[in-house]
């Protein structure tokens, strides 16, 4: 960013931010954490996404979730600049809110399993209009949703949303038609019923002063790296987790296809080379008059240089959005026929003989049988993890781009 930008944005005050676009208020929040731009953002999409997490967590629970989504916001800051910021935050309000609302749920079983009871409800049924509609507004492409979120979800007209958007108001008018397109036909597979026009979808209630004011104060301290134990902060930490894995995952995938070698655990390693051959061992000679000495120790089989699974290893298995009564999530053994168990709602997956990137898929396609979407990460349990996820995903993209150069080398 321009000095004389960053300059400007610093002698704004809070009247003038109300004119400042969503992406200027980025940069000045990036450049140094200030709660001024940020407090004109959460006023701004504030109402939305508490909409979205009322409608999937619930009123009584939708506070955390909503100071979640935020928090993310301000620690990807920089990331999401240039980007349609209200479409952003409604994605990943619905990921925030979905992720808390499986905690719940956890809870609640723990509690029920010590004979407490109580009362919980998750913001309605699976079939009703706005559970399955937050689904789906995830699934759109990035301008489709930020059309349908300005005008429908943040009840903007359509000139004031093309102005805030930086389109031109035709391209605003085709992408919010094609994005109504989208919902329409996907909520009618699903089996619910649109309603004509999608009247009634934004929430038209501001955010309540304290919890706006709340959401600020917390996300400059977390923008900064300030450590603090509140549920809202697990949540928004446990998202960013997940973020960063699922982009290594795709990254690991990418490079493997092109014919890199991804060591286990996640760290790159060097290809693996011919492997030497043990040293000879030579018994010492026996002394004169000594009786019959023991046989020279084994030497110890060669390690395994193709990084493929073998029967008895151990496997650490992560997998999301399955079914939330049998989770998939912590160590596997390999069974000597070469399967691992899964349990008794998924089965049995043939690994071995595979690389950890194959096993991932083998076991992606049996889950896709049964539940929709479902993503999967296999790793070694108890290896040291050497590098940060951050510094994992910069080494892969490093690689992606090291990839890419070669191969326009090529082509020239």
């Amino acid at each position: 960013m321009p000095d004389r930008l960053a300059g400007h944005l610093r002698r704004l005050g809070p009247a003038d931010l109300a004119a400042e676009p969503d992406a200027a208020l980025l940069d000045r929040f990036a450049a140094d954490p200030d709660d001024a731009p940020f407090a004109e953002l959460v006023r701004r999409h504030g109402p939305m996404v508490l909409g979205v997490c009322r409608r999937i967590v619930g009123p009584a629970d939708a506070d955390d979730a909503f100071q979640a989504a935020f928090l993310v916001l301000a620690r990807k800051a920089a990331a999401v600049r240039g980007r349609p910021v209200g479409g952003w935050l409604c994605r990943v309000a619905g990921n925030v809110a979905r992720r808390h609302r499986d905690h719940l749920r956890r809870r609640l079983r723990h509690e029920r399993a010590a004979a407490e009871t109580r009362p919980y409800t998750t913001g309605g049924a699976p079939d009703d209009l706005a559970a399955v509609l937050d689904d789906e507004l995830g699934r759109l492409p990035d301008a489709e949703r930020a059309a349908v979120v300005a005008c429908l979800l943040e009840g903007r007209t359509q000139d004031a949303a093309a102005r805030d958007l930086g389109w031109s108001f035709s391209t605003l008018r085709r992408r919010l038609e094609r994005g109504k397109e989208l919902l329409r036909d996907r909520l009618t597979r699903r089996g619910v019923a649109a309603p004509a026009g999608f009247v009634g979808l934004a929430l038209v209630e501001p955010v309540p002063p304290a919890l706006a004011d709340l959401t600020r104060v917390g996300a400059v301290g977390f923008a900064r790296g300030v450590k603090t134990a509140t549920p809202a902060v697990t949540l928004a930490e446990g998202v960013l987790t997940m973020t960063l894995r699922t982009k290594l995952a795709v990254i690991a995938g990418v490079v493997a296809a092109a014919g890199l070698t991804v060591g286990t655990g996640w760290a790159l390693q060097p290809a693996p080379g011919p492997t030497p051959a043990a040293p000879a061992i030579v018994p010492p000679a026996a002394p004169p008059g000594a009786g019959k000495q023991p046989p020279p120790p084994k030497a110890e089989p060669p390690a395994k240089a193709d990084g493929r699974i073998r029967p008895g290893d151990r496997l650490k298995i992560e997998a999301t959005r399955v079914f939330e009564a049998a989770p998939i999530h912590g160590v596997y053994v390999v069974e000597p026929g070469g399967k691992v168990a899964l349990g008794s709602a998924y089965g049995r997956v043939t690994v071995a003989g595979l690389t950890f990137e194959e096993a991932e898929a083998a076991i992606l396609t049996q889950l896709k049988v049964m539940v929709r979407d479902p993503a999967v990460v296999v790793t070694v349990p108890d290896r040291v993890q050497e590098l940060t996820l951050e510094e994992r995903v910069r080494r892969l993209e490093e690689e992606v781009a090291r990839l890419k150069e070669r191969a326009e080398g090529k082509g020239r």
